[in-house]
């Protein structure tokens, strides 16, 4: 049950993005809110719908990384490596926001490719290539 967490007016374009057409449980929150505040939230009013563990992705800290490495690399590309992570509202933040894509499998192409995510922006480097 991924519950996905970002201050609204800062994030709007990633909301549109496709790794989040279809997530039910996605909550904005003002910019005073934390991630404890979120998690107590959810423990608190969905006791009978928790029934396996849930993770909370802050796409605050997503889109302020990006940001920094665009302001302090404004030349250098960066290409995420998608088996750190492979959470497809991840990604889809991420793609929104102008990263590349470092895939290791044509299961991770296939799902960067999904978002509409141009060719051009994946690289295939799995050391160990069929």
């Amino acid at each position: 049950m991924p519950t996905l967490v970002a201050e609204e007016s800062q994030l709007t374009n990633i909301f549109g993005s496709s790794g989040f057409k279809g997530k039910k449980l996605v909550t904005t929150l003002s910019s005073e809110a934390t991630n404890f505040d979120i998690i107590q939230s959810i423990i608190k009013t969905k006791t009978t719908e928790i029934d396996s563990p849930f993770s909370v992705l802050d796409l605050r800290v997503v889109s302020d990384l990006m940001n920094k490495w665009t302001t302090n690399l404004p030349t250098v590309k960066p290409f995420y490596a998608v088996k750190c992570n492979p959470n497809i509202s991840l990604l889809g933040a991420l793609a929104s926001l102008g990263a590349n894509f470092d895939c290791a499998s044509s299961v991770e192409i296939e799902s960067v490719l999904s978002l509409g995510v141009s060719p051009d922006r994946i690289i295939y480097a799995n050391p160990c290539k069929s």
